[in-house]
């Protein structure tokens, strides 16, 4: 993989991220979740989007075993 295949990479994992802590938010707008339906609907953005949401199940999982 090139860098910019990296940089790319990263920067879809860096907005999704973002994204997933914008659709969390109290304050999240229609514009907003109109926004990101744009961005998701790249393919790339939505395997990143959907590593993140893996991500934060694990973390559920793993946040579950603290005694």
């Amino acid at each position: 993989m090139t860098n910019s295949a990296l940089q790319r990479r990263q920067d879809q994992t860096d907005e999704a991220v973002e994204w997933f802590a914008r659709l969390r938010a109290h304050d999240v707008s229609e514009r907003d979740r109109v926004q990101f339906v744009e961005w998701f609907a790249d393919a790339g953005n939505r395997r990143a989007f959907d590593d993140v949401i893996l991500l934060w199940d694990r973390l559920h999982c793993v946040a579950a075993l603290d005694p």
